[in-house]
């Protein structure tokens, strides 16, 4: 706050020029400058200031001047929900702008997009969208580019389209590796969190943010700060990490209002609600509405929403029911389409739960009738909202129907298909690239490498015959310069291999992350128990694949794994699936050994089965499950051993491991390292492995 006094002090003296007739163009710019600052400290003001400088820019023969006005004029109204105004405003720059200021053009018909978006009407910002983009890339604003090609991804979203979705994705993906200057946070995916939502993912996010974090803080760039503050508090809400989450949006807030910025206190308040915390809830959404009289529509509109979620949450109707009917009541004003139809499903819902069918079923309709026009995955959730409501009255033909048409919906919705060949095309496609460029080098530095035999050969040549020459030393003395500028480009050579390699395992580990993430979402479409255990045990063998190139990538050695920390790691990472963790122990006794990749992902592959097969069967309510893995290493063999103490692991409760596809899948890898398996069964179970073909030597 203590920013705003001095802008208001400033914005004065610049009015109180203007009425003198002393203004010009460049104080106008300034000025416009510091009303866009104001926006985001207090709105209002910012908007009945950005009024005043309209009017003096069309007064002034500033051409560029009336144009950032009309710009400025167009964000806020945008930002306050008033879309036909902004659109009318900003729509006179594209007309005229274009050719005189691209750059300028390229805002306008981004925010025009949002305008479009807001009101759920896709095609049109998709259209506005993609002129930005080609304006934005004219003038090579990378930033600008990645900003727009989000928008697009969730606008493709939106509209159902995964396939688009994921190529925008991707292509933003691409664009922010081939220009480091582009942010990368992580609301920049466009809503498609989904896509990302593995753990390996985002525990390295907060990785990268945390170290980030303490550079920024000991530079004092307190906007970098808040930033990464506010990635680390997404990271830990994917995550399920609610109280964390909620402390880091809480950190965010408090530094904005240090900065004199607007604090956005729902973040805190829905984290806190999603951790059941019912009164910190509370505080942080009504902290939000006390900042009513600085705020826009949207923001009061949004905080009202949130408010209703939390009432709705914590079992408190007929509040909730007051907080979303004002809000909706506002939202219908200003065209919001997206949002009432979320409003619709939430009065629907809460009606329902206090037993007013009447009002539930109203909503419900009206919610399925704006759904179908402008989001499919909202029809969807209506579908499934109307089944549980005529459940509950007893109308089965009506329930039956709703239940068949959210199949029919979960069915059109499947893109799994398209989005996993458009993802394997792009693996592909990295991945050979890369060892193309890999093999490339190797032929160059191997020409290299006889060229500079070649040459030592003659340079001793030369040294023998003329050592009492000075004319000769001369040469010598020039020729071994160039010798060790030739070995200089080898080192760093070498160094660009590692360097690629590296990349390589990176772009395998990203793809085989996103894989997962497509299998999380395709989860949610399924509803067999077994098919879902199934998905979620693929999911962790291709995830222990990837911990694998991450381990390589992020080590100096290229050729080998460390088995110790890697099985650790590994380990971990099965355990933290397993819902009652605080009743699980266990003994790890693993040898410091390092193996080629190839046996580091067998072995992986086969802990990951024998674990899971031991927390699947080894686990009962009255029991603590005590869980021991030990690793040998011996000159000529390694012996790997896993046991449990489960009374439920026996002979006969291990069926599936005997004939599934786990067992296979053990029995593939241990032929393809000569090793053998040994199972046991006396109070509880015991899996001993002797692996005799593995490439290896001691840590």
């Amino acid at each position: 706050m203590k920013f705003l006094p001095i802008i208001n002090f400033i914005l004065t003296l610049l009015i109180a020029f203007e009425a003198s007739g002393q203004i010009d163009s460049l104080t106008l710019c300034k000025k416009i400058q510091m009303i866009d600052a104001m926006i985001y400290q207090d709105f209002p003001k910012a908007m009945r200031a950005g009024d005043q400088i309209y009017e003096s820019a069309k007064e002034s023969s500033c051409r560029s001047c009336l144009s950032r006005a009309i710009i400025l004029n167009g964000k806020i109204k945008w930002t306050n929900g008033d879309y036909a105004e902004s659109i009318n405003l900003l729509k006179e720059i594209i007309i005229s702008t274009p050719g005189h200021n691209p750059e300028l053009a390229a805002q306008a018909a981004k925010i025009i997009g949002n305008n479009y978006y807001y009101q759920a009407y896709y095609d049109s910002a998709i259209s506005y969208y993609q002129k930005a983009y080609t304006l934005y890339e004219k003038l090579g604003d990378h930033s600008g580019m990645a900003v727009v090609l989000g928008n697009l991804s969730l606008m493709y979203h939106r509209k159902g389209d995964f396939k688009k979705t994921v190529e925008y994705i991707l292509k933003d993906e691409t664009l922010k590796e081939k220009f480091q200057d582009t942010p990368h946070e992580i609301g920049d995916f466009g809503g498609m969190e989904n896509f990302f939502s593995d753990s390996l993912y985002y525990e390295e996010v907060i990785a990268d943010n945390l170290h980030a974090l303490e550079v920024q803080l000991e530079k004092n760039d307190l906007n970098l700060v808040a930033r990464i503050y506010l990635n680390l508090g997404v990271a830990y809400r994917q995550l399920k990490d609610y109280k964390t989450a909620a402390h880091y949006f809480v950190n965010v807030c408090s530094l904005h209002e240090k900065l004199g910025l607007l604090p956005f206190w729902d973040d805190a308040g829905a984290a806190y609600r999603e951790a059941n915390m019912k009164d910190s809830s509370f505080y942080f959404h009504r902290k939000s509405r006390k900042e009513f009289k600085r705020v826009s529509d949207l923001a009061k509109l949004h905080t009202l929403e949130m408010l209703g979620d939390a009432h709705a949450h914590f079992g408190q109707y007929d509040s909730a029911l007051a907080n979303y009917i004002i809000s909706m009541k506002m939202n219908v004003g200003k065209n919001n389409r997206i949002t009432i139809v979320g409003l619709h499903r939430k009065l629907a819902s809460t009606y329902l739960k206090m037993r007013r069918y009447c009002e539930s079923e109203q909503h419900l309709l009206l919610g399925i009738a704006l759904a179908q026009q402008i989001s499919l995955t909202n029809e969807r959730n209506l579908y499934q909202l109307g089944e549980q409501l005529y459940e509950a009255t007893g109308n089965t033909e009506k329930a039956l129907l709703y239940q068949k048409q959210y199949s029919h919906l979960v069915d059109s919705l499947d893109q799994r298909e398209t989005a996993l060949t458009l993802i394997g095309l792009q693996a592909q496609y990295k991945t050979s690239k890369k060892v193309r460029e890999l093999e490339l080098l190797k032929v160059l530095n191997g020409q290299n490498q006889l060229k500079l035999r070649n040459r030592n050969i003659t340079m001793l040549s030369l040294a023998t015959v003329s050592f009492a020459s000075v004319f000769f030393i001369v040469v010598f003395v020039r020729q071994r310069n160039k010798i060790k500028k030739k070995n200089i480009a080898l080192d760093i050579s070498n160094q660009e291999q590692a360097a690629l390699l590296k990349e390589v395992h990176h772009r395998v580990k990203n793809n085989l992350q996103l894989i997962a993430s497509l299998i999380n979402l395709q989860s949610s479409y399924v509803f067999s128990p077994e098919a879902i255990r199934e998905l979620e045990r693929t999911k962790s063998r291709i995830m222990s694949i990837a911990l694998i190139h991450q381990k390589l990538y992020q080590h100096e050695t290229l050729s080998s794994i460390n088995l110790k920390s890697f099985l650790e790691d590994l380990i971990r990472n099965v355990l933290s699936t397993f819902s009652e963790e605080d009743r699980l122990k266990k003994k790890l006794n693993i040898a410091s050994v390092k193996v080629d990749i190839e046996t580091a992902i067998s072995i992986g592959l086969i802990i990951n089965e024998l674990v899971t097969n031991s927390l699947k069967h080894g686990f009962s309510e009255t029991h603590c499950l005590e869980l021991t893995i030990a690793l040998e290493a011996f000159p000529d063999k390694l012996i790997l051993t896993v046991s449990d103490n489960g009374p439920g692991t026996t002979k006969q409760a291990t069926t599936d491991k005997e004939g599934g596809f786990g067992l296979r899948l053990v029995e593939i890898l241990l032929k393809r390292m000569s090793g053998t398996l040994e199972v046991s069964f006396d109070n509880g179970s015991k899996s001993k492995i002797e692996i005799l073909n593995f490439s290896g030597n001691g840590g």
